[in-house]
């Protein structure tokens, strides 16, 4: 999966758990729960894929 899509559907999850979440407790709960599944997800995708260049991989890492 492309790191940029992958990266959408992370900020489009963290808006869905912002708008259902009842506390803010449980809203932080899920979000950190997320985003670790998403630091997986990234990880195997950078570690089978790589970067295709110097800038995309600076890119990725600005944003």
């Amino acid at each position: 999966m492309n790191k940029l899509l992958l990266l959408q559907q992370l900020q489009d999850e963290l808006n869905a758990i912002k708008e259902t979440a009842t506390t803010i407790l449980e809203r932080s709960n899920r979000s950190i729960a997320l985003c670790h599944n998403f630091l997986r997800k990234f990880k195997k995708e950078i570690i089978q894929n790589g970067f295709t260049s110097e800038q995309e991989e600076i890119y990725f890492l600005k944003i």
